[in-house]
């Protein structure tokens, strides 16, 4: 999983926001090779899981 820490919320440099935009494709991407077959039929999230999380 992709994570930073608070202070990089307030890093509005070229770089590093490009580096969040390959980072988001490549995680979308991951997702929908691997629940393209479940979108609009299943649930493709694990709703039990999501109260640990946060």
């Amino acid at each position: 999983m992709f994570q930073r820490g608070a202070s990089s919320k307030l890093n509005g440099e070229w770089d590093f926001v490009s580096m969040l935009r390959t980072e988001f494709r490549r995680a979308a991407s991951e997702f929908l090779h691997a629940s393209a077959d479940d979108i609009a039929k299943r649930s493709t999230t694990d709703l039990d899981i999501l109260p640990a999380e946060c």
